[in-house]
C-alpha cells in the first residue's frame, strides 16, 4: 500500500498497489503550500506481516523564487563597452534568490541592448552556479547599453527574473589636444629644440564624452634617419586619469629626432593620442672649420 503523509503525521488513506508494481501515481488530496510531505511504502507477506518504508520529503511550493537583490555586471576589461570591440562581461548573482520552500533547481542568464527583452533561445543555462562569463554581441552604433537578465527556476518549476544595473557603450575615444613639450606647443609654428641629458615636461589637455578618462602615459619613439618612420616607443610615465602633465628624466636616445607622444585612455579601453617630433641635441662638440695659412700677396696690408 501506498500512503502520502505530511510532517505533522496525517496521511491519506492506504491507495493499494498491484503485486510486482514498481511505479505507482495517484491524485493526492489537495497539498498545503509549504507544507513538506513524505510517500510511505508498505509492503504485507503472505503471512500476515509487513515492513514500511519512507521517502525523502518533498515540500509543496506554488510560489516562485524571491528576488531579493539585483545582479551585478561589470566588463572583465574596464566598466565600458566599445563597439565593434571583442568584449566579455561577467554577471554575478550570488545571494540575489531565495527559495525556502523548494529550493532553487536551475539559473539561466541572458544579455539584451538598451533594456529590451532576451531574445528566444538567448538564454545560457549556468546550472546552480551564480556566476557566469558572456561575451557580447557586436554592438551597432544605436546601442547606448546592455543588462543582464538572470533567470531563477525552483523544483516545482516555478520562474523567478531579476535584471542587472545596465553597463554603457562607449561610442567615443578620448580627445587629446594642446600638447607642449618643454614650451613647445604643436600647431602654433614653433621648432621642438630638446637636450637629450635634460628634463623634459610634457603637458597636453584631454576630455572624454563617453565612459570618462581612466589613464594616461607617455612615449618616446626614435624616428629613423631615412624616412622618418615611427619606431616602437619607450614608455616613459603612466599617469591616471586627472594627470596632465609627465617629466622625462632622460630621452636616451642616440636618434636626431624624437617623437614624442601622450595618449589618453577612457573606461572602455578606447584611446587617441597627440605628438610632437623633436630634434634631439646629441652633444657632439661643434665642428670648426679649419683654413690653411698662407702668406699675403704683395701690396695687401698688414705684416
Amino acid at each position: 500500500t501506498w500512503q502520502v503523509c505530511d510532517g505533522l503525521g496525517g496521511c491519506n488513506a492506504p491507495l493499494a498497489i498491484p503485486h510486482g508494481a514498481l511505479v505507482a501515481e495517484t491524485q493526492s488530496a489537495r497539498l498545503v503550500p509549504g507544507r513538506a510531505y513524505v510517500s510511505r511504502i508498505t509492503a504485507t507477506g503472505c503471512s500476515g506481516t509487513s515492513s514500511s518504508a519512507v521517502s525523502r520529503s518533498v515540500v509543496c511550493d506554488d510560489t516562485a523564487p524571491v528576488v531579493q537583490g539585483v545582479p551585478s555586471l561589470a566588463t572583465l576589461t574596464g566598466d565600458a563597452i566599445a563597439p565593434n570591440i571583442e568584449a566579455y562581461v561577467r554577471v554575478a548573482w550570488a545571494g540575489v534568490f531565495a527559495d525556502g520552500e523548494s529550493l532553487i533547481r536551475q539559473y539561466e542568464v541572458c544579455l539584451v541592448r538598451g533594456g529590451g527583452s532576451c531574445p528566444a533561445g538567448g538564454f545560457h543555462t549556468t546550472g546552480t552556479n551564480t556566476s557566469a562569463v558572456l561575451e557580447v554581441p557586436t554592438v551597432e552604433a544605436a546601442t547606448t547599453s546592455f543588462s543582464a537578465v538572470v533567470r531563477a527556476t525552483n523544483r516545482a518549476g516555478l520562474l523567478a527574473l531579476a535584471t542587472s544595473e545596465s553597463i554603457d557603450v562607449d561610442h567615443w575615444a578620448p580627445a587629446v589636444g594642446r600638447l607642449a613639450v618643454d614650451g613647445f606647443v604643436r600647431g602654433e609654428g614653433q621648432s621642438c629644440l630638446l637636450n637629450r641629458s635634460s628634463h623634459i615636461l610634457v603637458r597636453w589637455q584631454s576630455s572624454d564624452e563617453g565612459s570618462g578618462l581612466r589613464s594616461h602615459e607617455v612615449t618616446v619613439h626614435e624616428l629613423t634617419a631615412q624616412d622618418g618612420a615611427e619606431g616602437e616607443g619607450t614608455v616613459v610615465t603612466v599617469g591616471g586619469a586627472n594627470a596632465r602633465e609627465a617629466v622625462v628624466v632622460d630621452l636616451n636616445t642616440t636618434a636626431r629626432t624624437v617623437r614624442i607622444r601622450a595618449t589618453a585612455r577612457d573606461h572602455a579601453t578606447l584611446s587617441s593620442s597627440d605628438f610632437i617630433d623633436c630634434t634631439v641635441d646629441l652633444g657632439r662638440p661643434p665642428q670648426v672649420e679649419k683654413r690653411a695659412r698662407g702668406c699675403r700677396k704683395e701690396g695687401e696690408g698688414g705684416r
